[in-house]
């Protein structure tokens, strides 16, 4: 597979200067569950294309694309300060295109799997953050309260199935909220 001329590991400590950065206790604590402690994810991340053809097509485009995203979204969350909420648009940023984790192989060739060909990436996105959300759930101490708000729950969601901004370009939901439309448009 043709490869990022950016270093997988420098651009992981990067993300995790984001995640890291968080102040949102719900939002960081799903942050680095997802991309600090899940082995799996963080080896597929660091590894996989962002996509078959379009973009970023190639052994590390995913987290080139997302740290790209991200750091743009920072700025726009620093330019526009109180009127959105900077964790939730970094949240957009990493978990956008979560699901192509799944949704791509990336072995020899890059090519969509079953699950990917059936379910798709923004799905796929969503189901990992609500598996996510009941893992710190059910461990002690991971989260204010043990109970993920369910309004932060659902707008971590709707960016994920908004994103491509329109039913015609795959998403099952137009974006709703500044942070969404943000988020589709970078």
């Amino acid at each position: 597979l043709p490869e990022s001329m950016l270093d997988a590991d420098a651009l992981y400590a990067q993300l995790m200067g984001f995640v890291d950065s968080m102040q949102d206790p719900f939002y960081k604590a799903l942050a680095e569950a997802v991309l600090r402690d899940d082995a799996d994810v963080v080896d597929r991340v660091k590894r996989a294309p962002a996509a078959k053809s379009v973009h970023h097509a190639y052994k590390t485009g995913l987290l080139e694309h997302v740290v790209s995203i991200t750091t743009i979204l920072d700025g726009l969350a620093k330019h526009y300060g109180k009127y959105v909420d900077r964790d939730l648009l970094f949240l957009g940023g990493f978990f956008h295109d979560i699901g192509k984790i799944w949704e791509l192989s990336y072995e020899r060739v890059t090519d969509y799997t079953t699950e990917g060909k059936l379910i798709g990436h923004l799905v796929m996105g969503v189901e990992m953050v609500d598996k996510k959300i009941r893992l710190l759930e059910a461990t002690p101490g991971r989260i204010p309260g043990d109970v993920f708000p369910e309004d932060k729950k659902l707008l971590v969601k709707h960016l994920i199935l908004s994103h491509h901004g329109l039913l015609e370009y795959g998403s099952p939901k137009r974006p709703k909220c500044l942070e969404a439309l943000i988020v589709h448009a970078i």
